[in-house]
């Protein structure tokens, strides 16, 4: 993972306030279907998205290897009143999971991955997915990433396999490749969803996968 690339960002735009579409759907599909859970944010970067978990009342612990999005991303615990928020500087594919204890919440856990999924390698991806299957707590995966359809495949330097270089790194997902993997890990696909459309902006509608599993 690109640390310095993303240090750089997060020292730039400090504060991206409004949740991402992503997370007001994985928070609306929990509370709807009254589900009791904690959430890890896998690379929460700046943090908007984790603290919108914590306002909505879910135990919420940011997971990211940007000691400047961390170190800003503390001063919001303090904010969140409800006392369900924090934030560690760590590697997010071979975090101990079920070691990290929840001052508020319950026994099942999930893990949420907006655009992160795509920003490991093939390595990476390959200790977080031995990580998710020897868990016995994390029970939910909630996974929003680019895939090999995205407009911008194929843009920058080739690296490998689906992976370039333009300001950073990326590796474009291939679904169905994807959901093997997880069900390996032994989860269950309950929801797929692909397209354009889900996280539109003025500059870019790119393409992406959406996978909630539980095991």
């Amino acid at each position: 993972m690109d640390t310095k690339y993303w240090n750089n960002f997060y020292q730039s735009n400090p504060d991206l306030s409004k949740p991402s579409p992503f997370a007001e759907y994985i928070v609306g599909y929990l509370l709807n279907r009254k589900i009791k859970i904690n959430l890890f944010d896998a690379g929460c970067g700046n943090g908007r998205d984790t603290n919108f978990i914590a306002h909505n009342k879910f135990s919420a612990l940011g997971l990211d290897q940007s000691n400047v999005a961390i170190t800003e991303n503390k001063k919001q615990v303090k904010q969140c009143m409800n006392n369900f928020l924090n934030y560690i500087k760590t590697d997010f594919t071979t975090f101990d999971y079920d070691g990290y204890s929840f001052k508020n919440g319950h026994d099942i856990y999930g893990l949420y991955s907006r655009f992160t999924w795509h920003a490991i390698n093939y390595k990476e991806e390959e200790l977080l997915l031995k990580n998710l299957k020897l868990s016995k707590k994390l029970h939910y995966l909630f996974i929003e990433a680019r895939t090999i359809q995205d407009s911008i495949y194929g843009s920058g330097q080739k690296i490998g396999m689906h992976e370039f270089i333009t300001t950073h790194y990326r590796r474009f997902i291939e679904p169905s490749s994807l959901i093997k993997k997880i069900k390996k890990c032994g989860f269950e696909i309950t929801e797929f969803d692909e397209g354009v459309g889900f996280s539109k902006t003025d500059l870019d509608d790119p393409y992406l996968l959406r996978i909630i599993a539980k095991k």
